[in-house]
C-alpha cells in the first residue's frame, strides 16, 4: 500500500519588520547628517580659501640667521676670529603680505608681528606705495653702480636724488603726536619742494638741501613746505612745527 508523504516548504528568507519607531530614527540620523555635512563642506573651504586669500596685513618675522664671522673682512690680511660661546648671528627679518591662515598664526605667535596695512605704509594707496618703492629701488641702483664704479677706480660721481618722504620713526611719532608734527601732516610718497621756516622759501632740489635749510631753524619753530603729492600729481602747502 503505497504511502503519501507530504512535504510542506516555507519561504527562508529573512523577513525584516521596519516598526514605527525605526523609521523616524532612520529620518531624524538623515536630518542631522546633512547639515553636518554642508557645515563640514563649509569648514573645508573657508581653510582652503584662508590659505590662498591674501588680505591687507604685513609681518615683521625672524627670518634668516647666518653666522657673522664669514662676512667680516679687514683689510688683506688674516683676521684672528674669536668665535663667541653661542655664536652671533646676522638675522633677517620677513616682511611679506600675509594671507587670512598666515594672519592667524602670526598673531599666535609671539616673535611675529602682524601690521595692517596703515601701520605697515601709513597711506594706504597702492599707487602711492609702487611709486615709493619705485623710488627707493632706483636709488638702491645708483647706490651700487657707484661703489662698483668707485672700487674699479673709475671717476664716479654721486647725484642725489628728491627730498621723498619714505616713512616715519615711531620714536619721534607717538599716537599723541601734535596734529602740527611733521608725521601728521605730511604723507609717505610727498616730495619737499620748498621749505620757509619765516626768512621765504627755499627750494629743496636734493635731499640734503633739507638739513641745510632746518640747521638755521630752532627746535619749537615753525615751517611752511610746498609738497608735491606724487601719485595724485598735485601741490599742496602744509605747515609743520
Amino acid at each position: 500500500m503505497a504511502t503519501r508523504v507530504e512535504i510542506s516548504v516555507s519561504d527562508t528568507q529573512p523577513q525584516t519588520v521596519v516598526g514605527h519607531g525605526s523609521a523616524s530614527l532612520s529620518l531624524r540620523s538623515q536630518a542631522l547628517a546633512i547639515p553636518a555635512f554642508t557645515i563640514a563642506c563649509l569648514i573645508v573651504v573657508a581653510v582652503l580659501g584662508a590659505t590662498v586669500w591674501p588680505i591687507q596685513r604685513f609681518e615683521t618675522a625672524p627670518g634668516a640667521a647666518d653666522l657673522v664671522a664669514p662676512r667680516l673682512s679687514i683689510g688683506d690680511g688674516e683676521v684672528e676670529v674669536y668665535p663667541p660661546e653661542n655664536g652671533v648671528r646676522f638675522v633677517t627679518a620677513l616682511g611679506n603680505e600675509l594671507t587670512a591662515l598666515q594672519s592667524f598664526m602670526g598673531w599666535v605667535d609671539p616673535y611675529v608681528d602682524v601690521l595692517t596695512c596703515e601701520e605697515r605704509f601709513g597711506d594706504c594707496n597702492p599707487t602711492q606705495n609702487r611709486q615709493v618703492q619705485l623710488g627707493a629701488m632706483s636709488t638702491a641702483k645708483e647706490i651700487a653702480a657707484y661703489v662698483a664704479a668707485s672700487y674699479l677706480g673709475l671717476n664716479a660721481t654721486f647725484n642725489e636724488g628728491l627730498a621723498q618722504v619714505s616713512g616715519f620713526d615711531e620714536s619721534v611719532c607717538p599716537t599723541d603726536a601734535p596734529d602740527t608734527r611733521a608725521c601728521r601732516v605730511l604723507n609717505v610718497g610727498d616730495v619737499i619742494e620748498s621749505i620757509d621756516i619765516g626768512d621765504g622759501p627755499r627750494t629743496i632740489d636734493v635731499l640734503s638741501r633739507v638739513s641745510e635749510v632746518l640747521s638755521d631753524a630752532s627746535p619749537g619753530d615753525s615751517a611752511t613746505l610746498a609738497v608735491k603729492v606724487v601719485y595724485l600729481g598735485s601741490h599742496r602747502s602744509v605747515d609743520t612745527r
